[in-house]
């Protein structure tokens, strides 16, 4: 070693020769009375063209054989910032003003915070499903789970409008429901399961260690569903809607609208039976049996209907 070092080798340097690590080597120095040679990058041009790569602090000092903290000051020195791995860049931390979701989203898109919220939410189901709640209870719970890995908006529901509106004396049950349900999917647009902000902010101060998910288990059951726009400080303030809840919304909505019904009836099925045509006509004139025979009318009426 004290040979290496009056060569001028780094510590780095040595360690590699002699195959042992960089902190034995410093141990060893210090113990001779070694004085540390401190590494020199000489040739800015080549640092330069590895930065440009995207290299990072690591790739450059192991490329040049130099520490990283001598990178990092040599860098630091040139006014350059430094270059991160794909999801080596911090996910930040949650803007009290911006929505949730797209928040959550962007948090989410950091490997390792995602990969320790799905780790929490998994370890949330598996307790679930080996627990005594009842079948209703777990559905419930496995739901607000899975909301914890982000829900996206339902897609915009566009019903056929049919060919009849009956007056409105005449609504039954079965218009009722089917207005109700409409009303329901339009407002499930506007609706998305996100993780709480209690869970994603822990994550964050745990720095996305997938081992630390055990931690954060039990704010996995904060998670549910909120509106597409609200802030991340308004759900902080209020835990998200669990499904539960909103289910209980639409079902009371829907009870409501069915008591206004005036025709407490369903729609009942029309049977239609199949008369053999008595008509011989077939000039296109109506024969007895009220049908055109002429085949020309009915090619013409299909096309029309798209056919």
């Amino acid at each position: 070693m004290a040979k290496l070092k009056e060569k001028g080798a780094t510590d780095q340097e040595i360690s590699k020769t002699l195959g042992i690590s960089r902190s034995k080597v410093a141990r060893i120095r210090k113990k001779n009375g070694i004085k540390s040679t401190k590494g020199k990058i000489t040739d800015e041009s080549e640092f330069i063209k590895l930065y440009n790569k995207g290299f990072t602090d690591s790739l450059i000092a192991k490329t040049l054989g130099v520490s990283r903290g001598l990178v990092i000051k040599f860098r630091n020195k040139l006014g350059l910032k430094a270059n991160f791995a794909v999801g080596g860049r911090s996910a930040g931390k949650l803007r009290d003003n911006e929505p949730l979701y797209y928040e959550a989203k962007r948090v989410l898109k950091h490997i390792e915070t995602a990969r320790m919220v799905r780790a929490a939410s998994r370890m949330y189901l598996e307790e679930i499903q080996n627990s005594d709640m009842s079948k209703e209870e777990k559905t419930e719970r496995e739901v607000t789970a899975w909301a914890a890995t982000i829900i996206d908006p339902t897609p915009m529901f566009h019903p056929a409008p049919g060919s009849y509106t009956p007056p409105a004396e005449k609504t039954n049950l079965t218009g009722v429901r089917y207005a109700v349900e409409v009303e329901s999917r339009s407002e499930r647009i506007n609706l998305v399961g996100v993780p709480a902000p209690e869970l994603l902010n822990k994550a964050l101060e745990l720095k996305g260690v997938v081992e630390s998910a055990y931690a954060i288990k039990d704010l996995v059951g904060l998670s549910g569903y909120v509106g597409l726009h609200e802030t991340v400080a308004s759900v902080t303030n209020k835990n998200p809607d669990k499904v539960k809840e909103w289910k209980e919304i639409w079902r009371t909505y829907q009870e409501r609208s069915e008591d206004w019904a005036p025709l407490k009836v369903e729609s009942q099925i029309k049977m239609r039976c199949l008369n053999r045509s008595t008509s011989t006509a077939s000039t296109g004139k109506k024969g007895k049996g009220g049908g055109c025979q002429n085949i020309h009318d009915r090619r013409a009426y299909a096309g029309a209907a798209g056919y």
